[in-house]
């Protein structure tokens, strides 16, 4: 059985996960406009912008769907499977 206070733990820690990747994924796609903003040459700022907004889309995808309920977000590495 469960009680309130192992319940208020689970729910922190999920607030902080969740945290975690909310600034991840704003931390990437403002490198990534920031990028886009300073454009220069094809050959060197290509392959980094994909990556920036490759990463940051693949996690507001995720984002979005741990928060309707679709994927359970995991509580870091140990639980990963």
């Amino acid at each position: 059985m469960t009680t309130q206070a192992q319940m208020q733990g689970v729910r922190r820690k999920r607030l902080a996960v969740l945290s975690s990747e909310v600034d991840a994924t704003s931390s990437l796609l403002k490198a990534g406009f920031f990028l886009l903003y300073n454009y220069r040459f094809t050959t060197l700022d290509a392959e980094p912008l994909f990556a920036l907004f490759s990463a940051g889309s693949e996690n507001c995808s995720n984002l979005l769907l741990a928060s309707t309920g679709k994927i359970q977000m995991e509580l870091g590495p140990a639980n990963s499977r």
